[in-house]
Protein backbone atom coordinates (compact mmCIF):
# COMPACT_ATOMS: atom_id res chain seq x y z
CA UNK A 1 0.00 0.00 0.00
CA UNK A 2 0.98 3.43 -0.64
CA UNK A 3 1.89 6.16 1.57
CA UNK A 4 -0.86 8.90 1.79
CA UNK A 5 1.32 11.74 0.17
CA UNK A 6 2.33 9.90 -2.42
CA UNK A 7 -0.77 10.39 -4.33
CA UNK A 8 -1.59 14.09 -4.20
CA UNK A 9 -4.53 13.56 -5.95
CA UNK A 10 -7.54 14.02 -3.98
CA UNK A 11 -8.25 15.99 -0.78
CA UNK A 12 -11.63 14.86 1.38
CA UNK A 13 -13.73 12.44 -0.01
CA UNK A 14 -17.78 13.34 0.76
CA UNK A 15 -19.96 11.25 1.03
CA UNK A 16 -23.81 11.94 0.91
CA UNK A 17 -26.10 10.95 3.13
CA UNK A 18 -28.16 8.85 0.83
CA UNK A 19 -25.42 6.99 -0.74
CA UNK A 20 -24.42 6.07 2.61
CA UNK A 21 -28.17 5.29 3.28
CA UNK A 22 -28.20 2.76 0.51
CA UNK A 23 -25.33 1.17 1.26
CA UNK A 24 -26.46 0.77 5.02
CA UNK A 25 -29.81 -0.92 3.54
CA UNK A 26 -28.25 -2.58 1.14
CA UNK A 27 -25.98 -4.74 3.85
CA UNK A 28 -29.08 -5.17 6.20
CA UNK A 29 -32.41 -5.77 3.74
CA UNK A 30 -32.95 -9.56 2.14
CA UNK A 31 -33.26 -10.22 -1.19
CA UNK A 32 -35.73 -9.82 -3.24
CA UNK A 33 -36.75 -13.92 -4.29
CA UNK A 34 -35.17 -14.30 -0.29
CA UNK A 35 -32.77 -17.25 1.01
CA UNK A 36 -28.76 -16.76 2.13
CA UNK A 37 -26.70 -15.00 -0.35
CA UNK A 38 -23.64 -16.96 -1.88
CA UNK A 39 -20.97 -14.64 0.13
CA UNK A 40 -20.66 -13.61 3.55
CA UNK A 41 -19.31 -10.86 5.55
CA UNK A 42 -17.67 -10.98 8.32
CA UNK A 43 -20.35 -10.17 10.77
CA UNK A 44 -22.56 -13.15 9.05
CA UNK A 45 -24.49 -11.64 6.36
CA UNK A 46 -24.29 -11.37 3.25
CA UNK A 47 -21.11 -9.89 1.16
CA UNK A 48 -22.13 -7.02 -0.62
CA UNK A 49 -21.04 -5.13 -3.93
CA UNK A 50 -22.22 -2.28 -6.13
CA UNK A 51 -21.17 1.07 -7.99
CA UNK A 52 -20.15 4.57 -6.69
CA UNK A 53 -21.33 7.37 -8.66
CA UNK A 54 -19.99 11.47 -8.43
CA UNK A 55 -17.78 13.71 -9.25
CA UNK A 56 -14.77 15.03 -8.15
CA UNK A 57 -14.92 18.70 -7.40
CA UNK A 58 -11.51 21.03 -8.10
CA UNK A 59 -10.62 23.49 -5.46
CA UNK A 60 -11.13 26.91 -5.44
CA UNK A 61 -7.89 27.85 -3.39
CA UNK A 62 -4.53 28.28 -5.47
CA UNK A 63 -2.02 25.64 -3.99
CA UNK A 64 1.62 25.65 -4.73
CA UNK A 65 2.20 21.70 -4.20
CA UNK A 66 1.13 19.01 -6.04
CA UNK A 67 0.24 17.04 -3.36
CA UNK A 68 -1.97 19.50 -1.44
CA UNK A 69 -4.64 17.56 0.09
CA UNK A 70 -6.41 20.78 -0.07
CA UNK A 71 -5.87 20.74 -4.28
CA UNK A 72 -9.15 18.31 -4.96
CA UNK A 73 -11.58 16.31 -3.31
CA UNK A 74 -14.27 13.31 -4.15
CA UNK A 75 -18.27 13.84 -3.79
CA UNK A 76 -19.92 10.52 -3.68
CA UNK A 77 -23.55 11.88 -4.39
CA UNK A 78 -25.03 7.77 -4.85
CA UNK A 79 -24.80 4.75 -5.29
CA UNK A 80 -26.09 1.46 -7.54
CA UNK A 81 -26.66 -1.81 -5.59
CA UNK A 82 -25.47 -5.10 -7.74
CA UNK A 83 -25.60 -7.86 -5.63
CA UNK A 84 -25.13 -9.49 -2.02
CA UNK A 85 -23.13 -12.31 -3.19
CA UNK A 86 -19.61 -12.81 -4.88
CA UNK A 87 -20.07 -11.32 -8.09
CA UNK A 88 -18.97 -12.97 -11.81
CA UNK A 89 -17.25 -11.14 -14.60
CA UNK A 90 -19.98 -11.00 -16.51
CA UNK A 91 -22.48 -9.60 -13.65
CA UNK A 92 -20.23 -6.45 -13.06
CA UNK A 93 -19.48 -5.73 -16.71
CA UNK A 94 -23.54 -5.35 -17.52
CA UNK A 95 -24.14 -3.67 -14.27
CA UNK A 96 -21.76 -1.14 -15.43
CA UNK A 97 -22.72 -0.92 -19.02
CA UNK A 98 -26.61 -0.36 -18.08
CA UNK A 99 -25.46 2.22 -15.12
CA UNK A 100 -23.09 3.82 -17.89
CA UNK A 101 -26.12 4.06 -20.45
CA UNK A 102 -28.47 4.91 -17.63
CA UNK A 103 -25.91 7.93 -16.55
CA UNK A 104 -25.64 9.40 -20.45
CA UNK A 105 -29.25 8.69 -21.13
CA UNK A 106 -30.40 10.87 -17.60
CA UNK A 107 -27.13 13.61 -18.50
CA UNK A 108 -28.71 14.22 -21.72
CA UNK A 109 -32.35 14.96 -20.63
CA UNK A 110 -30.77 17.36 -17.52
CA UNK A 111 -27.65 18.74 -18.85
CA UNK A 112 -29.07 22.76 -18.25
CA UNK A 113 -29.36 21.61 -15.26
CA UNK A 114 -26.58 19.92 -13.97
CA UNK A 115 -23.60 21.59 -12.17
CA UNK A 116 -21.41 18.52 -11.98
CA UNK A 117 -21.11 15.44 -14.43
CA UNK A 118 -21.92 12.29 -12.73
CA UNK A 119 -19.71 9.60 -13.71
CA UNK A 120 -19.04 6.23 -12.02
CA UNK A 121 -15.99 6.37 -9.28
CA UNK A 122 -15.88 3.29 -8.00
CA UNK A 123 -16.88 0.28 -6.36
CA UNK A 124 -18.27 -0.42 -2.98
CA UNK A 125 -18.33 -3.83 -0.28
CA UNK A 126 -18.52 -4.81 3.11
CA UNK A 127 -15.51 -5.52 5.27
CA UNK A 128 -15.23 -9.54 5.46
CA UNK A 129 -13.40 -10.95 8.65
CA UNK A 130 -11.98 -14.12 9.33
CA UNK A 131 -9.17 -15.91 11.46
CA UNK A 132 -6.70 -18.69 10.29
CA UNK A 133 -9.31 -21.58 9.75
CA UNK A 134 -11.55 -18.81 7.28
CA UNK A 135 -13.86 -18.68 10.68
CA UNK A 136 -15.92 -15.54 11.15
CA UNK A 137 -14.78 -13.88 13.94
CA UNK A 138 -15.69 -10.90 16.45
CA UNK A 139 -16.25 -7.35 14.80
CA UNK A 140 -14.60 -5.83 17.50
CA UNK A 141 -11.46 -7.01 16.01
CA UNK A 142 -11.83 -5.30 12.50
CA UNK A 143 -8.80 -3.98 10.98
CA UNK A 144 -9.84 -0.01 9.71
CA UNK A 145 -6.74 -0.34 7.60
CA UNK A 146 -6.49 -3.92 6.28
CA UNK A 147 -7.89 -3.89 2.59
CA UNK A 148 -11.47 -4.98 1.45
CA UNK A 149 -12.30 -7.98 0.20
CA UNK A 150 -10.20 -9.79 -2.91
CA UNK A 151 -13.64 -9.39 -5.46
CA UNK A 152 -14.22 -5.92 -4.18
CA UNK A 153 -10.35 -4.57 -4.60
CA UNK A 154 -9.59 -6.57 -8.08
CA UNK A 155 -13.10 -5.11 -9.46
CA UNK A 156 -11.70 -1.70 -8.85
CA UNK A 157 -8.16 -2.52 -10.42
CA UNK A 158 -9.91 -3.78 -13.56
CA UNK A 159 -12.08 -0.55 -13.50
CA UNK A 160 -9.21 1.58 -12.94
CA UNK A 161 -6.82 -0.20 -15.72
CA UNK A 162 -9.51 -0.16 -18.45
CA UNK A 163 -9.75 3.28 -18.48
CA UNK A 164 -7.50 5.20 -20.56
CA UNK A 165 -7.61 7.94 -18.93
CA UNK A 166 -5.06 8.77 -15.68
CA UNK A 167 -6.22 10.23 -12.97
CA UNK A 168 -6.85 14.02 -13.84
CA UNK A 169 -9.06 13.26 -16.54
CA UNK A 170 -12.54 12.17 -17.13
CA UNK A 171 -12.86 8.93 -15.24
CA UNK A 172 -10.60 9.32 -12.25
CA UNK A 173 -10.00 8.56 -9.87
CA UNK A 174 -11.48 5.60 -8.66
CA UNK A 175 -12.43 4.91 -4.95
CA UNK A 176 -13.19 1.76 -3.07
CA UNK A 177 -15.96 2.13 -0.02
CA UNK A 178 -16.11 -0.20 2.71
CA UNK A 179 -18.12 -0.48 5.01
CA UNK A 180 -17.04 -1.64 8.67
CA UNK A 181 -19.52 -4.19 10.46
CA UNK A 182 -18.69 -2.68 13.51
CA UNK A 183 -19.69 0.59 12.57
CA UNK A 184 -22.65 -0.52 10.28
CA UNK A 185 -24.30 -1.72 13.44
CA UNK A 186 -23.99 1.25 15.62
CA UNK A 187 -25.05 2.87 12.87
CA UNK A 188 -28.46 0.93 12.46
CA UNK A 189 -28.68 0.74 16.46
CA UNK A 190 -28.68 4.69 16.37
CA UNK A 191 -31.42 5.12 13.86
CA UNK A 192 -33.16 2.55 15.76
CA UNK A 193 -33.25 4.89 18.72
CA UNK A 194 -33.83 7.73 16.61
CA UNK A 195 -30.21 9.19 17.40
CA UNK A 196 -30.41 12.57 15.09
CA UNK A 197 -26.53 12.52 14.95
CA UNK A 198 -26.11 8.50 13.03
CA UNK A 199 -26.34 10.34 9.99
CA UNK A 200 -23.05 12.09 10.21
CA UNK A 201 -21.78 8.68 11.02
CA UNK A 202 -18.96 7.86 8.75
CA UNK A 203 -19.17 4.15 8.28
CA UNK A 204 -17.22 3.26 5.14
CA UNK A 205 -13.36 3.16 5.38
CA UNK A 206 -12.09 4.61 1.74
CA UNK A 207 -8.90 3.35 -0.48
CA UNK A 208 -8.15 5.15 -3.62
CA UNK A 209 -6.82 3.74 -6.71
CA UNK A 210 -3.08 4.94 -6.99
CA UNK A 211 -2.75 4.54 -10.86
CA UNK A 212 1.79 5.37 -10.58
CA UNK A 213 1.89 1.98 -8.11
CA UNK A 214 -1.05 0.06 -8.97
CA UNK A 215 -2.40 -0.21 -5.53
CA UNK A 216 -4.70 0.85 -2.73
CA UNK A 217 -3.85 3.46 -0.23
CA UNK A 218 -6.04 4.32 2.50
CA UNK A 219 -7.85 7.47 2.87
CA UNK A 220 -8.57 8.65 6.19
CA UNK A 221 -10.69 12.35 5.37
CA UNK A 222 -14.12 10.97 5.10
CA UNK A 223 -16.91 12.55 6.25
CA UNK A 224 -20.73 12.46 5.45
CA UNK A 225 -22.52 15.39 4.02
CA UNK A 226 -26.22 16.35 2.49
CA UNK A 227 -24.92 17.28 -0.94
CA UNK A 228 -28.47 19.14 -1.27
CA UNK A 229 -27.19 21.96 0.91
CA UNK A 230 -23.61 21.13 1.71
CA UNK A 231 -24.32 20.67 5.28
CA UNK A 232 -24.91 18.14 7.54
CA UNK A 233 -28.86 16.85 7.79
CA UNK A 234 -30.92 13.59 8.65
CA UNK A 235 -32.23 12.20 5.84
CA UNK A 236 -33.80 8.89 5.86
CA UNK A 237 -35.08 6.56 2.68
CA UNK A 238 -38.85 6.20 1.98
CA UNK A 239 -38.17 2.58 1.99
CA UNK A 240 -36.85 -0.09 4.29
CA UNK A 241 -35.26 -2.46 1.34
CA UNK A 242 -33.47 -1.74 -1.92
CA UNK A 243 -33.14 -3.69 -4.58
CA UNK A 244 -29.91 -4.75 -6.54
CA UNK A 245 -28.91 -5.59 -10.04
CA UNK A 246 -29.33 -9.41 -9.21
CA UNK A 247 -33.11 -8.65 -7.93
CA UNK A 248 -33.40 -7.13 -11.08
CA UNK A 249 -32.36 -9.86 -12.88
CA UNK A 250 -34.66 -12.15 -11.19
CA UNK A 251 -37.96 -10.59 -11.85
CA UNK A 252 -37.46 -8.16 -14.48
CA UNK A 253 -41.44 -6.50 -14.33
CA UNK A 254 -41.18 -5.89 -10.53
CA UNK A 255 -37.75 -4.27 -10.41
CA UNK A 256 -37.34 -3.25 -13.41
CA UNK A 257 -34.95 -0.25 -13.59
CA UNK A 258 -35.66 0.79 -9.69
CA UNK A 259 -32.13 -0.59 -8.86
CA UNK A 260 -30.69 2.11 -10.27
CA UNK A 261 -31.96 4.54 -8.53
CA UNK A 262 -34.13 3.39 -5.73
CA UNK A 263 -35.92 6.32 -4.77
Amino acid sequence: MTKQQDIGIIGSISISVMAQWKMALHATSKPLRGGDAAGSSGSGGPTIHGIVLGHREKSTTTTTSATDDSKASLVVTDVVPVCRETPTKPMVDMALRLVEAHLMHKQQQQQSQLKEETKIIGWYTNSSIRNNVGDDINEDEEDDDALPNASACRILSSMAESSSCDADDHHGPFVLLSMSNSKLSTFMMNEKNNNATSSQMVICNAFQWDTKSRSLAKRNNVLVVNTTDGGHKQLRLPTEVVFDFVDHMNDCDFVDSKWIENN
